[in-house]
């Protein structure tokens, strides 16, 4: 189903965990709680920060990258300078190893932990829409700490879940508290 958002619908958002919300949180001891998110008059033009009213939407310029190229810089400010810093800090101790003639066996000179690639030519996600279960159509792009469903709406393009790899959650405890986000209900003025 392709699906179009104007200014005014508004976007419930759950926590994750492993992919999955609701009762399952609350099995393991989390709260689950919800954020409502309205989608805004003008989309913005940046990325936003996790936590920001606009964390959501991806800026258009950004989208059409992902759609076109298969790859793209996308931000939410979550683990970045985290990442950044671990990868910096082995980067330095592998320096170190070669000087005294010992490999590390580890990898990441040079690498960008803001690029995501496209994993799948189109994808669908599940959604409710006004109290309905819908299938949407979605782009799929990762790399090595996250992976993204977004919304396939070059008008509007919303990030419906965000899953914290098994590499991130083991490399970067600090993490622990965070594991992703998924859009439960989408609102519109007008079904």
């Amino acid at each position: 189903m392709d699906l179009t958002l104007s200014a005014g619908n508004t976007l419930t958002v759950q926590q994750t965990v492993f992919g999955f919300g609701g009762k399952l949180l609350e099995l393991i001891g989390q709260k689950s709680e919800d954020r409502v998110v309205t989608i805004p008059d003008t989309w913005p033009d940046t990325s936003s920060t996790y936590g920001s009213d606009n964390f959501l939407f991806v800026p258009k310029s950004i989208y059409a990258e992902l759609a076109t190229t298969g790859s793209t810089h996308l931000s939410l400010g979550l683990f970045d300078q985290t990442v950044s810093d671990a990868l910096s800090w082995v980067d330095r101790l592998n320096a170190l190893a070669a000087k005294v003639g010992v490999s590390t066996g580890t990898e990441t000179t040079g690498e960008d932990v803001l690029l995501v690639t496209r994993t799948n030519d189109s994808g669908t996600a599940w959604v409710r829409l006004n109290g309905t279960l819908v299938e949407v159509n979605t782009i799929e792009a990762g790399n090595r700490f996250a992976t993204y469903e977004i919304l396939e709406n070059a008008d509007a393009p919303v990030i419906l879940s965000l899953t914290l790899t098994p590499a991130a959650r083991a490399e970067f405890s600090v993490l622990s508290a965070f594991e992703g986000f998924a859009v439960s209900e989408i609102k519109t003025t007008s079904p």
